[in-house]
């Protein structure tokens, strides 16, 4: 069997059947399919008896046990030599499959990989993820590296290493715990182009879920896998990089995270763990997209992180000047 498609459910029934339709409608057919219901009260479960399709393997756990425990008893069950995750509620786009197991097919020290995703309600807005594994790897300092309802592993990496989606891991962010670990064992890389359509809204793992401390728990935990020290002081101006604000930003704000970037650059770059150049680029970038969200508090913020710009460019010279016109207020509008 080329690949295992394991799809964990639980209380997914308004999206199950458009995600079944976009799996079994793939060009690639040599896969099964393991539907995992993870005590489901809704009709889930009533939906997937109702597929008629050879392929289909339903499992029923006896006992809820979050999307980490579902995944890994799909995992457990599977025989291919690729493992596609897909997730209930949302859309695989067509060619998805033919596009990875190609993808793994050619680049055989690659354990993991992904690719884009396209928001449902919002085809045209993309959130892509590194592309090489240099860059996956600094990434998951803050983050995924692969989007998990993208994802494909190769299935003996999963096996030699020992590595599992295990049922004490937080019911939102197991996925950049195990993440974390493959890039010690394997290569990670991205497909560039979308291969999913995400659907955001209230059925997802982190609705309703306090955000700031899953990350507070998910940061401490990527900084301790790397050996660089965060700091209980530093912590907020982490959230700066994962553009979560739950207040309006001072000017001290944005001096004190440039002081932590460059100390961040120090310390991640004195473990030898990172390749320098992803790691400059990555920090980079995230000094550069907090231009992108001063607006909101307003133009004396936008002034502030001007005087303290290290790599000005037109582009932001650009969006400062638009930006002070408009004279825009400090919401938290993320959608997620």
């Amino acid at each position: 069997m080329k690949a295992s498609v394991v799809l964990p459910v639980y209380n997914k029934a308004p999206f199950l059947r458009e995600c079944l339709d976009s799996i079994r409608a793939q060009d690639f057919r040599e896969f099964e399919l393991i539907a995992v219901d993870d005590c489901s009260t809704d009709e889930s479960l009533a939906i997937l008896q109702g597929i008629d399709d050879m392929r289909l393997k339903i499992i029923r756990s006896e006992r809820n046990l979050g999307p980490a425990g579902a995944m890994q008893l799909g995992v457990d069950t599977s025989i291919g030599e690729y493992i596609i995750r897909v997730d209930a509620d949302d859309v695989c786009l067509a060619g998805r499959f033919h596009k990875q197991v190609r993808f793994m097919d050619t680049r055989t020290e690659v354990g993991l990989s992904g690719g884009a995703i396209s928001l449902l309600h919002r085809p045209d807005a993309i959130r892509s993820r590194p592309l090489v594994h240099e860059a996956c790897k600094v990434e998951l300092l803050f983050g995924v590296a692969v989007h998990q309802p993208t994802s494909i592993f190769r299935r003996h990496v999963l096996l030699q290493s020992g590595i599992r989606f295990a049922t004490d891991m937080p019911r939102w962010g197991e996925d950049w715990l195990v993440q974390l670990r493959l890039s010690e064992a394997t290569r990670l890389a991205n497909l560039a182009e979308p291969l999913t359509l995400y659907r955001i809204g209230p059925q997802n793992s982190k609705a309703g879920r306090d955000r700031k401390a899953d990350l507070t728990f998910l940061l401490r935990h990527s900084f301790a896998h790397f050996g660089v020290p965060l700091p209980d002081e530093e912590l907020p101006q982490a959230f700066a990089v994962l553009k979560e604000f739950d207040r309006p930003l001072s000017h001290e704000d944005v001096a004190a995270f440039k002081r932590w970037l460059g100390r961040l650059r120090e310390e991640a770059a004195r473990t030898g763990r990172f390749d320098e150049r992803a790691l400059n680029a990555r920090l980079d970038q995230a000094w550069d997209e907090l231009c992108y969200h001063m607006p909101r508090f307003g133009r004396g913020m936008m002034l502030a992180y001007l005087l303290k710009d290290h790599r000005p460019s037109l582009a932001k010279a650009r969006y400062a000047i638009s930006s002070l016109i408009r004279g825009n207020r400090y919401a938290n509008d993320d959608p997620e």
